[in-house]
């Protein structure tokens, strides 16, 4: 996809970088304009492939924890003041915490 890219608007990528060659002065605004182009679509080509790899946020925050060596409890399940049940994705218990 990255190599269309670059054929459909005559763009180089050497050494990590974009270039366009221009041949004529003339011809600046329209190369300037197919680089842009270029750029855009590779951050396309990127954003779409990288998002399938990204984790929850929900995955990132328990690792987080566990890296820091916190102990805590996934989904754990508090009866409120109206007496129905609520539900809170990481629980951590310290001598501050009131809710029990």
């Amino acid at each position: 996809m990255l190599k269309d890219t670059l054929l459909t608007f005559g763009v180089e990528k050497y050494k990590g970088m974009l270039i366009i060659k221009i041949k004529k002065l003339e011809e600046i605004a329209a190369a300037v304009t197919d680089l842009a182009q270029t750029a855009l679509r590779i951050s396309d080509i990127w954003f779409t492939f990288r998002t399938r790899d990204l984790k929850s946020i929900l995955d990132q925050v328990s690792e987080f924890l566990d890296r820091q060596k916190i102990c805590f409890e996934k989904n754990k399940k508090f009866k409120g003041r109206s007496g129905r049940n609520r539900k809170v994705d990481f629980y951590i218990k310290n001598p501050y915490n009131v809710i029990e």
